[in-house]
Formats: C-alpha cells, sequence, structure tokens
C-alpha cells in the first residue's frame, strides 16, 4: 500500500469521519455518531434492522501512526485504523432504538459562540440531523443516545 500523508488536519478528520460512516449494509435503519474536534474518540453506532437485529460499533482512536510530530503534525492518512465491532442485541433493546426511529427530532439554535466541540450526527431512514453540543436536542433524545452509546461501550 502507498503511504499517503498530508499535513492537513482537516483532511485527516474527512478521512476518519468518511471510514466511520461507511453503511455497513442496507438495512441500517439508525446511524449515530461523534466526532470530536478535539479529541480522538470518534464513533459511530449503526442498527442494523434483520431478523436478529445488532449493532455495528466503529471507532478511531489517535495513535503515534497516525502523526508525526516533527514541528507540524503529518499526517499519515493510509494508515488510519477502524476498529469494528458487532454487538448482538437482546429483545429488551429493542424498544428505546424504536423509540429514536419514532420520536420528533428538533435541533434547537447554538445559543453561543462554538469554536470547538463535538460534532454530532444521526440519521434515521433517510432523515439527517447534525448538531454540535447535547443541549441542543431533547432531554428525552439526550437519555436515549446515552443508552445507545452505552449498549454500544463508547464514552463520549
Amino acid at each position: 500500500m502507498k503511504t499517503e500523508l498530508t499535513t492537513n488536519a482537516n483532511e485527516l478528520n474527512k478521512r476518519v469521519e468518511l471510514k466511520l460512516s461507511t453503511l455497513f449494509s442496507e438495512k441500517c435503519t439508525l446511524f449515530f455518531s461523534v466526532f470530536p474536534s478535539l479529541g480522538t474518540d470518534h464513533f459511530s453506532v449503526q442498527y442494523i434492522e434483520e431478523e436478529q437485529p445488532f449493532l455495528i460499533v466503529r471507532q478511531w482512536k489517535w495513535n503515534q501512526k497516525t502523526a508525526f510530530p516533527l514541528g507540524i503534525h503529518i499526517y499519515d492518512l493510509s494508515n488510519i485504523n477502524i476498529k469494528e465491532q458487532k454487538i448482538p442485541l437482546s429483545t429488551g433493546d429493542y424498544s428505546f432504538i424504536s423509540d429514536i426511529q419514532e420520536m420528533e427530532i428538533i435541533i434547537e439554535e447554538l445559543d453561543g459562540v462554538m469554536l470547538d466541540g463535538d460534532y454530532f450526527k444521526l440519521v434515521i431512514s433517510q432523515q439527517e440531523y447534525h448538531w454540535r453540543m447535547m443541549h441542543q436536542v431533547s432531554k428525552e433524545l439526550q437519555e436515549l443516545l446515552d443508552k445507545l452509546v452505552r449498549l454500544a461501550g463508547v464514552i463520549y
């Protein structure tokens, strides 16, 4: 494999987001991702609705092979390693996922200046929602997404 290097951190972030956002299957009916602007714990959770539904959890963490600090950061785009795991679901897990899928989602305007922070993305069927701070969504949605993230075994 040919090494692909860049000094552009935005290019690295775009590449990581693309790898995390690629759908596992066309049976994905819910997708949630978090991309911290300064952090390294980027992840996505996909709900795959089959006879035995399951979650696909993808994570990317910063490591020394990703960037070489030589006065400026040189990012190795050919060495972006995504950890992926399949998590089987129990019958009790389906109800709160369907609650997310069926609720009316409203994203409040950001009430301040945001220099850095997280980038949240939620896709239900074909509808996409994007926001920067968790308080922009309802408490009910926050609680349901927290359950989803805990079930997936990731931290945000």
